[in-house]
């Protein structure tokens, strides 16, 4: 267990008047309490934490405790991780939000304002309740407290009101501007940025990627070889990451086109944040393809999917995106990371602050994973999937 974090702002005493040190160590006596200890968590990493407030919170600035150390890739300030968070109100002492009876929240680690992108894709899920009402940002309180721990860790935070939602309080889950906040934070996974490790030359007659910087815009299709009506996994860089299990939430940014097509039907590299799905098993919420595809790929990992009709829409096709039940899929994924996430064992309660993402609704990728627990505040992440 790592040793407890504190962040204070300094006593107005401190700085204007000069004290005996037997009262300056008194009033430090007074105003150190961090709250910390008057907290009590219990339940399994990755579950509905079980949380018990014996006392007002109070703390002055922010603190934190690792309660469950995790063996994954270390989370930094600026990384895209995927988060749960349980949040209480200090004052009550009662719980007022979690995002445990949801999806998991995959979101910048980071304290400054999204673009205008990625705070639209934030809104649309539960994560939503949990950041700064005025920012769309994460809680300073929350980001500190992260910053260098290992994914697969629970970590416990107490925080004032102006490091938790700020002047507004976040009156959606009934925490006021004075109020002081609980955090317990599971760290679930951290996201790669790109692509890494060995490039490998695709086949000839493999149509090129259209890049502009990072960011993969479409397929030139010049020169490609037809396609068959057999799956296809071409790889184009071998990552070195963990490995994508059968069931698990993958994160992946991706691009698919019909083959020939001038235009791709569906892309995240433009959104500004990958999205997660799971593939693989009964839970699976994607076409059959991206399950026999990427379930076995390690994180860091870019490939190309040729789907045939059958492992793609069928013969049915999706109408909204353009497919017909003949055409073949090419996707690109980049695989940036994985985990296996346990299934909520709470019912899911209404999300006060839940709106319904229209763009998921008419994404040909998204449909509802039927295994999932129900979300009001998103409809499930944009993933090639079948209805």
């Amino acid at each position: 267990m790592r040793a407890a974090r504190s962040v204070r702002r300094p006593s107005a005493l401190l700085l204007t008047a000069v004290l005996p040190l037997t009262a300056l160590a008194a009033c430090g006596e007074e105003e150190s309490g961090d709250g910390l200890d008057l907290v009590t968590v219990s339940g399994e990493f990755g579950q509905a934490p079980e949380v018990e407030i014996s006392d007002v919170v109070e703390p002055d600035g922010f603190a934190s405790e690792v309660l469950v150390e995790g063996d994954g890739a270390v989370v930094e300030e600026g990384d895209v991780a995927m988060l749960h968070v349980w949040v209480g109100n200090g004052y009550t002492g009662q719980e007022a939000f979690s995002t445990f009876e949801y999806e998991p929240g995959l979101l910048p680690v980071s304290a400054d304002a999204p673009s205008a992108a990625v705070k639209a894709a934030l809104q649309q899920s539960a994560v939503s309740v949990v950041l700064d009402p005025l920012t769309g940002a994460l809680p300073t309180s929350i980001v500190e407290s992260v910053d260098g721990v290992k994914a697969g860790s629970r970590v416990l935070v107490t925080s004032d009101a102006e490091d938790a939602f700020g002047q507004t309080g976040q009156p959606n889950i009934g925490i006021g501007n004075a109020d002081g906040v609980v955090y317990v934070v599971d760290v679930l996974a951290r996201a790669e940025d790109g692509p890494s490790g060995e490039e490998v030359a695709p086949p000839e007659g493999t149509p090129a990627l259209v890049e502009d910087g990072a960011k993969v815009t479409g397929f030139d299709f010049a020169g490609a070889t037809p396609p068959t009506d057999e799956l296809q996994v071409i790889p184009l860089v071998e990552g070195d990451g963990p490995v994508v299990e059968e069931g698990a939430t993958l994160i992946a940014n991706y691009l698919g086109q019909v083959y020939e097509g001038e235009a791709p039907f569906d892309e995240s590299y433009s959104g500004g944040l990958p999205r997660s799905f799971v593939v693989g098993g009964p839970n699976a919420a994607v076409i059959e393809a991206w399950s026999e595809g990427l379930v076995g790929l390690a994180a860091g990992s870019r490939v190309v999917l040729v789907v045939p009709p059958a492992l793609g829409y069928g013969e049915e096709g999706n109408e909204g995106a353009g497919i017909t039940g003949t055409d073949t899929l090419y996707f690109v994924v980049d695989v940036l990371g994985s985990v296996v996430v346990p299934e909520p064992v709470v019912e899911p309660t209404e999300d006060p602050a839940a709106t319904e993402d229209p763009a998921a609704t008419e994404d040909p990728a998204a449909t509802e994973d039927p295994a999932a627990t129900e979300d009001p505040a998103a409809t499930e992440p944009t993933a090639p999937a079948t209805e």
